[in-house]
């Protein structure tokens, strides 16, 4: 296991968007795909995340199955 920082937008934006305080619990399995940090350090910008279900989590608030 690796620990990787990841930014996102703000829960304000998300919020908006359709994401509440339970969209992400603690434990949640996602397969996450970002946009890497110039410099090559883990981390980046979130770009979207996949549920074991297939479920996408987009930032911009869109899900798609």
């Amino acid at each position: 296991m690796e620990t990787w920082g990841v930014e996102g937008m703000s829960p304000n934006y998300l919020n908006r968007r359709g994401w509440t305080r339970t969209t992400l619990k603690p434990g949640d399995k996602l397969t996450i795909t970002i946009r890497p940090m110039k410099n090559g350090e883990h981390g980046g910008m979130w770009v979207k995340a996949q549920r074991p279900d297939g479920e996408v989590l987009l930032m911009n608030g869109e899900a798609k199955d």
